[in-house]
């Protein structure tokens, strides 16, 4: 009986895990499709366009650097959520520092060598 309690369990948290990952895949599938779309298209130009302003210059790079972050966030998140992964190992072996983001999140960016 433990052990049917224990499959049950266990097909359960598999069930979510897949849930989890179909979700993940869905946005990030949204926000590639927003980043497309974007005043810029998949990559900003190195100067800013004479047709537009200072300010919408500005205020698209930011919106399209937000974008860029969240996928990076889905793919650690998802990259974390693999099964057998050696969450430990990365971490501890990684160049990378946690800091904190406005949104009240975390993002880990390198740290120098």
């Amino acid at each position: 009986a433990d052990a049917d309690a224990d499959d049950a369990s266990g097909d359960a948290a598999g069930g979510q895990a897949a849930a989890f990952a179909r979700a993940c895949a869905e946005c990030a599938g949204l926000l590639r499709k927003l980043a497309t779309r974007s005043e810029f298209g998949d990559r900003p130009p190195k100067k800013r366009p004479p047709h537009l302003s200072r300010s919408k210059y500005v205020r698209d790079l930011s919106a399209q650097i937000g974008l860029s972050l969240d996928l990076v966030r889905i793919a650690y998140v998802q990259r974390d959520m693999q099964p057998g992964a050696a969450k430990g190992l990365v971490r501890q072996e990684s160049t990378m520092a946690v800091v904190p983001l406005l949104d009240g999140g975390l993002a880990e960016v390198p740290t120098p060598a």
